[in-house]
């Protein structure tokens, strides 16, 4: 078996489940650790059509996708470097994902069970029921994520610093550099909203959850993105 798919095996022994948001058991957001570094998992449940992402905060994702049915989800796990077969189930009050696939070198079947339990949510940490625009408390700091740019013919994997201040200013800064933002930030409802300097023009960044020290950006037709508090500011 390839590293790579080591890898995403490794990666399912470290989510930890929230409760489930809908009646079908399984919808829902779901938080834990890729080794040192945090992972959410984002499941949506329509009919029997499951769909799905897993983040980790270094950018590493995985995408899930399957049909639920007798009270089980059956799909696949895939990423940029390979694929694996996935079930799930609830079992004695806890959430089962069995992921499956066969080695590359000997061909048999190599199976990893993980069950999951329910994870910490930050009291009062959903803004969606807030129509005006307003200044979350709870955003205040700076937060840092990874992920992937392009310089060229090249794909760096780049650090992101995001600095959300007390009194509306926002920074957004990445290491190696490939740009930088500068302006005043503010969130309406669930959305956190960025206006750069001399502008009047305001422009969503993307809607938000908050996990402890971990925000999650979720934004249209992309994977959710987890940042991780490095400090607040006071």
């Amino acid at each position: 078996m390839t590293l790579p798919r080591i890898a995403l095996l490794i990666v399912c022994a470290f989510l930890a489940a929230t409760p489930a948001l809908a009646n079908d058991g399984f919808s829902g957001s779901y938080e834990g650790r890729i080794g040192e570094a945090p992972a959410i998992l984002n499941l949506r449940v329509s009919n029997t059509v499951v769909s799905g992402w897993i983040t980790q905060s270094t950018g590493y994702e995985i995408k899930l996708s399957g049909t639920l049915s007798d009270g089980k989800i059956v799909g696949a796990a895939s990423t940029s470097r390979g694929a694996s077969f996935f079930e799930a189930y609830r079992e004695f009050g806890a959430l089962v994902i069995v992921f499956r696939e066969t080695g590359a070198v000997t061909g048999q079947a190599i199976e990893v069970r993980s069950e999951f339990s329910p994870a910490k949510e930050t009291p009062n940490s959903n803004q969606a029921t807030s129509t005006g625009a307003q200044r979350d408390p709870q955003l205040v700091g700076t937060w840092t994520t990874r992920g992937l740019a392009h310089r060229g013919d090249m794909v760096l994997l780049v650090k992101i610093q995001m600095t959300l201040g007390r009194d509306g200013r926002y920074s957004q800064t990445s290491e190696p550099v490939t740009g930088s933002k500068q302006g005043k930030w503010r969130n309406r409802g669930g959305t956190l909203e960025y206006r750069p300097q001399e502008s009047e023009v305001w422009s969503q960044i993307g809607d938000y959850q908050l996990r402890g020290d971990h925000l999650i950006m979720i934004i249209p037709d992309s994977a959710p993105r987890v940042w991780t508090r490095e400090f607040q500011d006071q």
